[in-house]
């Protein structure tokens, strides 16, 4: 999470599916960007922002992915790092 806490791919799966149909939310995928790629592992990079009923926050996405066939779109997660976009520098964030 932003935060800065480590969670193992079992937490974070649990986590999502924990989150399932507890409420309305729009995700809004920004600038996504492909910082490497040699056709094995790709680094991007991209912004998230979410509205969670009259809550909206904003978050910077570093991600590192293998390819791998046997996973739907043929790309596996090997590392994600989040963290707060500050909402002073984004207009479009509030609290």
């Amino acid at each position: 999470p932003p935060a800065g806490r480590i969670r193992e791919r079992s937490e974070i799966v649990s986590a999502v599916r924990a989150a399932a149909g507890s409420g309305a939310v729009t995700i809004e995928i920004r600038d996504p960007t492909v910082r490497y790629d040699d056709g094995s592992t790709v680094i991007g990079t991209y912004e998230e922002h979410q509205v969670r009923g009259d809550r909206a926050s904003a978050r910077q996405f570093t991600v590192v992915m293998l390819r791998d066939p046997s996973t739907p779109g043929g790309w596996g997660w090997l590392a994600v790092h989040e963290t707060w976009i500050d909402p002073d520098e984004d207009p479009g964030v509030a609290g």
